[in-house]
């Protein structure tokens, strides 16, 4: 088996490949041939190989075989195979090569293959390909029900005009054609001296050359003459043949059209109706350079998302990027598989892929196995485990055509598993038909949409010029389509088979013609319905019932279904399909041979056609429920529905239900609600569906509708155990809506009704937490301890009161140290049930407490612990999270470039999940580490950003900390102005004024005076001091300092600085401490304290720290106090290197500054202009 999926049954022959018939365990009603490339294939090679199955993929002709997917080895237990070979899925075709085939003696069964055989050729040279590899080994020929059938196979050296490629020499020695040889230009009539060739090796039984030396035969076939001795065939075939080896390809036949004439076969709609154009990519340079833009943007997590009509070249064009790219798992055929079935296929497509299979660890192969195997536990979160450590491992990029076709189930599961691979730079690409809802902006929060418009008149010529020979009548073709059809190429290759079908487009031995005149624009103008009827008009009474069968679903079907449902066998229904395909009303999946109508009009006019809908709907359910157990149960109730049958619709989404809730996908469970909720249900039914949906949407963070759903229910509700229920899920619900006083009494009243003592000890535990909420940590604390003690407390509500106890301790008493003891105890307990999600969140809880204490090591012992475990699961949120305490933490060590890495690797993050609120904190975050290095413009744009976010929101405490950073952003930009509205701003947001904002207030007041009044500023210090905030403490002890310094009081300064929590903050953060070492020298140089160094020698020390560090307000500060003192020193040598780095930072930071205003206020506040001057005078004194 291959890749656990491709059973390997025999092998059918060998050549440059292998080739085996296979069954696949993903369909395993249909045999197919694998074709094996061996694993020492060169370049050359592999690139040939790659060729052919995209070539195969765009290629539509019955007589071609069908490639479906094509992939690498990576596990195989046939000995006969190695894994790294590159294997092509095709269809299975029973037959033998050409020459095999002894009927061709029979001129007229050589004749019939050769009717297919110039059928394919014509198809090909018409739409500007040139197979280059014709020859009877790459012609299968086989015989059923008395009918000789052809395919030809290999497309490796098929070649399109347009491809661009450098052309090299290719086909088989003895079938190459002289001017190739020659090295001349050529055009598709190679094709017709390999025909010739073929044709004279199964005449004669030989090839027509003297020698079997490869140079020899090359010289036969541009110089010599071959002989045509007698024989059993007719004169017409000599002679034709003749004129196919012609050396001079002017002399030879224009096309096979011309060839099949002189050998007296009619050219019949069985050899013209497959002629329409190959499907071509029809280049949008744009859309081209801006897809592949996005895809090699290293940092780039938009999905794209391409979204275009029916018909408007979407899988042409993500087909373009799959043959042209490396490492793309493609998924397609999204309308056909579905839920689970949808999820295992992606997931062997992503983990059998040579890119990623290497790099898979036992555990993820284990989780992997389980899913695949069945309908496992924990399925979101086992994909979300699995894709987080691919998508670490490997780097792809995903294409899913027709994403809004997927199901509910399906979009949950990608709700949570895409945002994983954005983050870790997984490049995404989805299609969405833009005539159905998009399902992508529903799930995805960072896009690049790209959308996919008709042709213009120049695109048009483009995409003719591509799809079709220039022996075609284009223009005539084009005045048809431009007055009569919709300009997508979808559209226009469906149009173009209904010319043919309609006889408007005829071919002859001198080529295609265009039938133009009244009688086919009467035609053209007649209405869709009128040319509907004319196509199903063709149909035998088989493929109309089908047809209507299959336009009878809401889902794609396949072979399997129609064959059981119609009571035919699967080659039967092969049959019809194929005559539905080329009569131009399905259209059949080359992936996975599900089928679709060739419109969604058409579709409709179809099923417009079956009388006794409901009957026919029921039918067709109850045959589906007798033979089909794992059909998708969703389309088995949509059946049941439109048959009028409601109970057993409901039924059987009641088993739905049971799923989703099972695997957590809420979204998809609601859904499914709301949909039952609208069929004709009784009572009793109605009601238990809305309490299911009122449980989900709180599931689902919604207790506002929930809530609503509720107080409806409680209005007409006579069950005593349902309305306790009810009541639960109301209290909770208010208790999420911030009705804390309401939720906690409603809870608190059922606690003495309810006999669970399992389910009372849940609702006591989230009684303590609504009280922790109102600030009632006493009682809180109390239901805690009580909860620990009752034996029938679980192990997950110990945890969870431990860690209530925990944030207890911090907000009640500010005792860290009992708070990381009680932490430690949640995190054993959550261990014991190894809840990873739960015990990430306390390790980095208990990270925080030990950074705030300033135990860095212990903090980054848990935080990379936390960050471990969420990397495990997959948790972005908490990951990012995780990024912000590791940001805070550089930042507080003064490593502010890993600070603004790590608050930008966050913001990424909540941008991808949509949380605004984490986009929030960390644009806060940086813009306060932007304002501290000087990059004023950055600061103020995050700030901005981010107060426009917690506006929205209404979250007034992060409002209120962005208006803090902006008012120190103005203070120090010196914009007084903006200060002051930014404090009076300040004062009206807060309804209530905690200690923290009253002292940031007083904080902005003080700056906004000016003040240099010690006493208040040293009350502002030390409140930040109790309230563990560091970095405000520091700069509010600087500030204290200075005005110190410039009151003279040197001695309270001296102290200031040797603050033993100040000296630990030096110690951490070279910023501050540079910042110290100049205090001191402003202290030495102003006061006679002998117990300090010269001021020199202090200012020398801070602009060490600073020299190799970031550009500061303190840098051109202190190199202004060295060139002071060194002119006073009369050392001006010194002095020319400092005041002009002194000037360049100055006028650095304010060039960087985009508004002219603030720019020119920046550089007018008082200290600077000051020092502006000082400047001035001391490169005057320098001149």
């Amino acid at each position: 088996m291959i890749n656990k999926r491709f059973i390997i049954k025999k092998k059918l022959g060998e050549g440059r490949s292998k080739v085996f018939l296979c069954s696949d365990n993903d369909n395993p009603e249909k045999d197919y041939a694998i074709k094996i490339l061996p694993v020492a294939a060169d370049e050359n090679e592999i690139k040939v190989f790659r060729n052919e199955f995209f070539t195969l993929q765009k290629l539509n002709h019955p007589n071609i075989i069908a490639s479906h997917e094509e992939g690498v080895v990576v596990e195989c237990d046939d000995k006969g195979i190695e894994a790294g070979s590159r294997f092509i899925i095709l269809d299975y075709f029973p037959g033998t090569d050409l020459l095999s085939f002894d009927k061709l003696i029979d001129e007229r069964n050589l004749k019939t293959a050769l009717a297919q055989i110039c059928s394919v050729l014509y198809y090909l040279h018409q739409s500007n390909y040139i197979y280059y590899d014709l020859k009877p080994d790459n012609i299968l020929v086989s015989e059923i029900d008395g009918e000789l059938n052809i395919k030809m196979i290999d497309m490796g050296f098929a070649h399109h005009s347009s491809s661009g490629d450098e052309f090299l020499p290719r086909g088989t020695t003895e079938y190459i054609a002289p001017e190739i040889l020659k090295n001349e230009t050529h055009n598709h009539k190679v094709d017709l001296y390999s025909l010739g060739i073929m044709l004279y090796r199964i005449i004669y039984k030989k090839f027509p050359f003297r020698s079997e030396s490869v140079l020899e035969i090359y010289k036969e076939q541009i110089e010599n003459e071959f002989d045509f001795p007698g024989s059993n065939y007719s004169p017409e075939l000599i002679n034709a043949t003749k004129k196919l080896l012609v050396k001079d390809p002017v002399e030879r036949y224009d096309s096979v059209l011309q060839f099949l004439k002189d050998i007296d076969i009619d050219i019949t709609p069985d050899i013209t109706k497959n002629f329409t154009p190959a499907s071509v990519f029809s280049d949008r340079l744009e859309i081209i350079s801006q897809i592949n833009n996005s895809l090699t943007g290293e940092n780039n997590q938009d999905v794209i998302v391409i979204s275009g009509v029916e018909g408007s070249g979407k899988t042409s064009l993500i087909y373009d990027i799959y043959s042209t790219h490396e490492k793309v798992i493609f998924l397609g055929d999204t309308g056909r598989r579905k839920s689970i079935s949808f999820i295992q296929y992606f997931l062997k497509k992503a983990i059998f892929s040579e890119f990623i299979h290497p790099f898979l660890e036992e555990n993820v192969i284990r989780q992997v196995n389980s899913i695949l195997s069945g309908r496992p536990e924990n399925l979101i979160s086992n994909l979300k485990s699995i894709f987080t450590k691919v998508s670490l491992a490997a780097k792809f990029t995903i294409i899913i055509d027709d994403f809004n076709f997927l199901d509910e189930f399906t979009l949950d599961i990608f709700r949570e598993v895409l945002p994983i691979l954005q983050v870790n730079k997984i490049k995404i690409i989805l299609t969405e038909r833009s005539d159905h809802e998009s399902l992508a902006k529903k799930i995805i929060n960072k896009t690049l949409e790209i959308n996919l418009f008709p042709f213009t008149e120049a695109d048009l010529d483009e995409y003719l010029d591509k799809a079709l020979a220039t022996f075609f009548p284009k223009d005539q073709l084009k005045g048809l389509i431009v007055g009569y059809a919709d300009l997508l190429p979808g559209s226009i290759i469906n149009f173009v088979r209904d010319l043919i079908l309609l006889n408007i487009i005829k071919f002859a031995p001198d080529g295609a013609e265009i039938i133009t005149g009244e009688k086919t624009k009467q035609l053209l103008e007649s209405s869709h319905e009128e040319i509907f009827r004319l196509r199903i008009s063709l149909l035998s009474d088989n493929e109309m019932n089908v047809a209507r069968f299959i336009s009878s679903f809401g889902i794609s079907t396949d072979v399997k279904v129609i064959s059981a449902l119609n009571r035919l066998s699967v080659d039967e229904v092969y049959r019809i399909v194929r005559m539905l395909e080329r009569k131009n009303i399905l259209q059949v999946s080359n992936i996975t041979d599900a089928f679709t109508f060739t419109s969604d009009s058409l579709k409709k006019y179809i099923y417009s056609t079956i009388g006794s809908k409901d009957n026919y709907h029921i039918q067709i359910a109850k045959i589906i429920s007798k033979n089909l157990t794992d059909f998708n149960r969703q389309e088995l109730a949509r059946h049941y529905e439109l048959g009028k049958d409601f109970m057993a619709s409901y039924n059987i989404l009641s088993e739905e239900i049971e799923e989703a809730d099972r695997l957590f996908a809420y979204s998809y469970e609601k859904n499914i609600l709301n949909h039952l909720l609208k069929l004709p249900l009784d009572e009793n039914y109605q009601t238990e569906l809305s309490y299911k949906l009122s449980s989900t949407l709180y599931k689902l963070d919604d207790p506002k509708s929930a809530l609503e759903i509720i107080e409806k229910l409680l209005l007409k509700q006579n069950n005593e155990n349902l309305e306790h229920e009810l009541m639960i899920l109301k209290g909770s619900c208010l208790i999420e809506l911030g009705e804390l006083d309401v939720g906690k009494s409603i809870l608190i009243d059922l606690i003495g009704k309810i006999s669970d003592e399992g389910k009372k000890q849940k609702l006591i535990m989230e009684v303590a937490y609504a009280e922790f909420d109102l600030g009632k940590y006493d009682t809180s604390e109390s239901r805690s301890r009580e909860i620990i003690s009752n034996n029938y407390t679980t192990v997950e509500e110990k945890a969870k009161s431990h860690n209530l106890l925990g944030l207890i301790e911090i907000y009640q008493r500010n005792d860290l140290d009992k708070a990381v003891k009680e932490f430690q105890k949640s995190l054993e307990y959550y261990k014991q049930i190894n809840s990873t999600l739960q015990e990430a969140k306390i390790e980095r809880n208990i990270g925080n407490i030990y950074n705030m204490k300033g135990e860095h090591s212990k903090a980054e012992q848990y935080w990379n612990s936390a960050h471990q475990k969420n990397l495990s699961i997959g948790n972005l949120d908490q990951e990012a999270r995780h990024l912000l305490n590791y940001g805070i933490y550089y930042y507080e060590q003064g490593a502010f470039d890993e600070a603004i890495k790590q608050y930008k690797e966050a913001n990424e993050i909540f941008m991808v999940l949509g949380n605004k609120d984490g986009e929030g904190l960390a644009l806060t975050n940086l813009g306060e580490v932007n304002l501290d290095i000087c990059n004023y413009q950055e600061a103020y744009d995050s700030l901005i950003e981010a107060r426009e976010i917690f506006n929205k929101m209404a979250n007034i405490d992060e409002e209120a900390e962005v208006l803090f950073l902006l008012g120190k952003l103005y203070f120090t930009v010196g914009v007084q102005d903006e200060l002051n509205s930014i404090i009076n701003l300040y004062k009206k947001t807060l309804s209530e004024i905690t200690e923290r904002h009253k002292n940031n207030i007083e904080f902005l007041e003080l700056l906004s005076r000016n003040s240099l009044d010690e006493t208040f500023i040293k009350e502002i210090k030390i409140k930040y001091q109790g309230l563990n905030d560091r970095a405000n403490y520091s700069k509010a002890n600087i500030l204290f300092c200075e005005a110190c310094i410039n009151n003279g009081n040197y001695s309270d300064a001296f102290d200031a600085v040797n603050d033993e929590e100040f000296l630990r903050i030096c110690g951490e953060n070279s910023l501050v401490r540079a910042y110290r070492e100049f205090l001191l020298g402003e202290i030495s140089a102003k006061s006679e304290r002998l117990d300090l160094p010269p001021s020199f020698k202090c200012y020398s020390a801070s602009y060490e720290i600073l020299e190799d560090s970031y550009i500061t307000e303190l840098t051109w500060k202190v190199l202004l106090k060295l060139s002071e003192l060194y002119y006073d020193r009369g050392n001006l040598a010194k002095i020319s290197d400092y005041i002009l780095y002194a000037k360049k930072i100055l006028y650095f930071i304010a060039d960087q500054i985009k508004d002219d205003n603030l720019r020119d206020k920046y550089l007018n506040r008082p200290d600077r202009a000051s020092a502006i001057e000082k400047i001035k005078f001391l490169e005057k004194e320098l001149s």
